[in-house]
């Protein structure tokens, strides 16, 4: 991803060159699907020795980042 944002950098001339973006965007999705998936365990289940608010917080964010990328 942040190998795209530095050659995106460099102007449209780079850009035929970038047709790669699309594929780091679909396997962010992938990751934050997982990630959500992760969150709803941790929320569920009593394994994390954590305050209920972090584990909220930490539920709510992988949703929140793939909403922005969708």
């Amino acid at each position: 991803m942040y190998l795209y944002y530095l050659l995106s950098a460099f102007g449209p001339q780079i850009q035929p060159y970038l047709w790669w973006k699309r594929y780091i965007t679909r396997l962010q999705l992938i990751q934050f699907a997982i990630l959500i998936v992760y969150s709803i365990y941790c929320v569920t289940s009593g394994d994390l020795d954590l305050p209920e608010s972090l584990k909220w917080l930490g539920a709510i964010q992988p949703f929140i980042f793939f909403y922005i990328f969708i």
